[in-house]
């Protein structure tokens, strides 16, 4: 007697879940991100985040060879401000190797303008090329900004 108690609860539950608005996992996110709210002397800027790797076939990329890179490649794009980091990285390959490798990290901040866009695509092209590179790593998101 309890098992069809139990059984008719349990039908119950399935019964009424299927009446609930099921929830669309497949909808996409919004192509852009709503826009954060700025405090006052903060102004909404991009803030770009690209990750360099420096193994390639051969070797890697030297230190002499990013510092040419960084003043023919990339000052002349961003002549207003950057920060260059240097790091250690790993990332996995469709093999299933872990790589790791030095890396340079650059941070790159500015107002929604086309032709910076354009520069930020144009060093990571110009990097990948240079130097035999699969790819870079790019994070670019919204920041508010201030010089306090």
């Amino acid at each position: 007697m309890r098992y069809c108690i139990s059984c008719g609860i349990l039908t119950a539950c399935l019964w009424l879940s299927a009446c609930a608005n099921p929830v669309n996992l497949a909808t996409p996110p919004p192509s852009e991100p709503p826009a954060i709210g700025c405090r006052a002397g903060e102004s909404l800027q991009v803030y770009n985040r690209l990750y360099f790797g420096t193994r390639r076939p051969g070797g890697a990329v030297s230190n002499a060879e990013w510092e040419d890179f960084l003043r023919e490649v990339i000052t002349p794009r961003f002549p207003e401000g950057l920060t260059v980091l240097t790091g250690r990285g790993q990332w996995q390959t469709t093999t299933g190797h872990i790589v790791r490798e030095r890396s340079y990290v650059l941070t790159v901040v500015y107002p929604e303008r086309a032709d910076k866009e354009t520069a930020v695509a144009e060093i990571i092209q110009a990097y990948k090329n240079q130097f035999n590179q699969e790819s870079v790593l790019r994070i670019r998101s919204q920041a508010c900004v201030s010089f306090d």
